[in-house]
């Protein structure tokens, strides 16, 4: 999965500078967002089998503070690289960096996960994705999620330049990106009380912890 999300990535990355059209740029920006979430999560989930437990909080808060600084630094270098050059280097400069991670982890990652010894990575792997797993999977609200989002950053990104604020275009993107948001909302909550199989993409639940409530805002 580690490697999925690297590949998606910097594939994506790759398109994202190759295209001429700003709707497929907005789609394929969502994709390479998809591989990005996929690298953070799965780092989070792979560096405590790595490293003994009285270590986790000293790789975790390295790990953080890289992504943090990434953060912050990604703009700015963004918006030099715009101005100085032509706005394509800001995805294209990814991929030597992609393909470099992606022979990295394919050849020095450990195929085995460190606590579980015995349990070969390919045997976690297929546990992950069975039928069983799969089944649990919230197909339903990771679409409702991904429509809304691409919905409204299209119509925001649009709205006033490409086409104005009155046009139906504009009108119908944000009307149907926030009906799907809503939906989204409803289906999250009916997850939560139903007792079907599925896991919600988003448990509502943790709003209600202010510590989460905090991170998240």
């Amino acid at each position: 999965m580690f490697l999925l999300a690297l590949f998606l990535f910097t594939v994506f990355s790759i398109v994202c500078g190759a295209t001429n059209d700003v709707v497929e740029l907005i789609i394929f920006r969502a994709f390479q967002g998809m591989g990005a979430s996929g690298i953070y999560s799965m780092i989070m989930v792979i560096a405590p089998t790595l490293v003994p437990p009285e270590k986790f909080g000293k790789y975790l808060a390295i790990i953080a503070s890289v992504f943090a600084i990434a953060s912050v630094l990604g703009p700015i270098l963004g918006g030099a690289i715009s101005n100085n050059s032509a706005w394509r280097w800001i995805f294209l400069l990814n991929a030597p960096a992609g393909c470099v991670c992606i022979g990295i982890v394919a050849l020095f990652l450990p195929s085995s996960i460190s606590s579980q010894p015995d349990v070969k990575f390919t045997n976690h792997l297929r546990a992950k994705i069975s039928g069983a797993a799969l089944r649990r999977v919230d197909v339903v609200g990771v679409f409702l999620l991904l429509a809304s989002s691409i919905l409204l950053v299209f119509a925001l990104e649009e709205a006033g330049t490409r086409y104005s604020w009155s046009d139906a275009v504009t009108i119908s993107t944000f009307c149907v990106g926030g009906l799907a948001g809503i939906l989204f909302v409803f289906w999250e909550l009916f997850l939560e009380k139903s007792t079907s199989l599925q896991e919600p993409v988003f448990p509502l639940r943790l709003l209600k912890n202010r510590l989460l409530a905090a991170m998240m805002a």
